[in-house]
């Protein structure tokens, strides 16, 4: 098998990067991330059981001076995806020629990411932009108070937003998440029943959901709002009481 130059750590994890949405379409069979991060190509897989990757560049070693290790040596493969698993692994050009096909131009196949700590139910993404405001001199308190006014403005919008930022991170390879969703005096079940309803719409992104007493599960007194959410199928409880 003729295997490409070695590349440069540098170069390698840069174009990993690039790759990482196009790797996770491959892995999770999304067809919106590859489109989003790479226009120029195909913008769907082949709608059947069994396709061919073309093309695909996979990780083989690394090249080392001694016991340093200087650059990672990656090759072409033609990968036979049946039924959402892999099924063969040839070089490239190797792969079955009757099978409907995908090129990936060379493209490093990446597992998908996961972002283990995100707030889908309280963000200003796909809304108007706000500037950040100095955190310097404000205590604890302080930026509860200012949540207190904030998350009742943005209920409104929440199921949206978080909508919007589930999309984002789909389009940059990210297929998993854990999400911290406030439970809160001012927003009640609220922020728990939007963020529900925007992943409801969206199956093929698994989320966690972690019961967030944010205000503080003593200091603001939500204790039975922490009960009666554990029972709505969040999956984790956090947090840190203020007091």
């Amino acid at each position: 098998m003729k295997l490409s130059p070695p590349t440069s750590r540098r170069a390698f994890l840069s174009q990993g990067l690039r790759w990482t949405a196009a790797g996770s379409l491959i892995a999770a069979g999304m067809q919106t991330a590859v489109a989003a991060a790479h226009p120029q190509l195909p913008s769907s897989l082949p709608h059947a059981d069994r396709y061919l990757l073309r093309n695909v560049r996979l990780e083989e070693g690394f090249e080392c001076d001694g016991s340093e290790i200087v650059a990672t040596r990656t090759a072409l493969y033609d990968i036979t995806i049946n039924n959402g698993e892999f099924e063969q692994l040839l070089p490239a050009g190797q792969g079955p020629a009757t099978l409907p096909a995908w090129d990936a131009q060379g493209g490093l196949l990446l597992p998908s990411t996961q972002d283990m700590h995100i707030h889908l139910d309280k963000t200003f993404y796909g809304g108007p932009w706000h500037a950040p405001r100095p955190r310097q001199g404000k205590t604890i308190m302080d930026m509860i108070a200012r949540e207190q006014v904030l998350i009742p403005q943005l209920l409104s919008t929440s199921s949206a937003r978080a909508e919007s930022l589930i999309l984002l991170l789909q389009s940059k390879g990210t297929t998993r998440a854990r999400s911290h969703c406030n439970i809160d005096p001012v927003s009640g079940l609220k922020s728990l029943e939007h963020l529900q309803i925007a992943l409801a719409k969206h199956p093929d992104f698994s989320c966690e959901i972690v019961a967030f007493p944010q205000h503080g599960l003593l200091h603001s007194q939500v204790d039975s709002l922490m009960r009666e959410a554990m029972q709505r199928g969040v999956h984790f409880v956090g947090g840190l009481d203020p007091t």
